[in-house]
């Protein structure tokens, strides 16, 4: 997993050169490769994580042109074309490549089988970040919870209160500058495509796989994992 993570493929592969140094076969071996590695984005553009943006392009249009089905006779020269596209669209797009991350630290995307990308998308859209287990076992005791809700509950109230004191203080003291600069300036750019103001509805999926996924990630749990076929 370690030159997966870091985007630096392995020379045993065939990827020992990537971005502008990277190298293409003939279009029959290019689609093969494509299909074989078509869950790791990276391998398919042979690039790394931090490979110019330029690079990314130039190294997408020359596997573009070389594996074009109307060019190229291999029976899968179409799907390797798909993968291609989706590769590209995906590290392109920095929402999405931050998604696509996430799932290269979630999966192993080397192994044969496992989770698509897509999959791993839709997992951790609807995915939600589960209690440690220490405070689980710590609320099964009878009446723990209680005891904690009385607890915080006070604390709470006394928190709301500062907060109410401290934005009617702010309010007060801002009111002059408010009256003479007039309205506020616009927020910015990442809260309001946070609140879907400038997303397409697919890097609106990216960007939530993505949140739950670090988020998950940051309270120690484990990573989501594809479930067992059904027998």
């Amino acid at each position: 997993m370690a030159d997966v993570e870091a985007g630096t493929p392995e020379i045993k592969r065939g990827l020992s050169m990537t971005g502008k140094q990277a190298q293409f076969g003939d279009a029959n071996s290019e689609v093969e490769r494509i299909i074989k590695f078509q869950r790791n984005f990276y391998y398919v553009l042979k690039v790394k994580k931090d490979t110019a943006p330029g690079e990314i392009k130039a190294n997408y249009y020359k596997l573009a042109r070389l594996i074009h089905p109307d060019k190229c006779s291999h029976p899968k020269a179409k799907e390797a074309a798909q993968v291609l596209n989706q590769a590209w669209d995906t590290l392109n797009n920095p929402i999405k490549k931050r998604a696509f991350d996430a799932y290269v630290d979630d999966i192993n995307v080397d192994a044969p089988e496992g989770m698509s990308y897509a999959e791993w998308e839709a997992s951790n859209m609807a995915a939600q970040v589960r209690v440690p287990k220490w405070l689980e076992t710590l609320l099964r005791i009878p009446g723990v919870g209680i005891i904690i809700a009385l607890i915080l509950l006070p604390i709470s109230l006394a928190l709301v209160l500062v907060v109410l004191v401290v934005v009617l203080v702010l309010n007060l003291l801002c009111l002059p500058v408010r009256c003479l600069c007039g309205k506020p300036p616009p927020p910015h750019a990442e809260d309001a495509n946070a609140a879907g103001g400038g997303m397409s509805q697919e890097e609106a999926a990216a960007y939530m796989a993505a949140r739950n996924a670090e988020a998950r990630k940051a309270a120690g749990a484990a990573p989501v994992q594809q479930q067992p076929p059904a027998v």
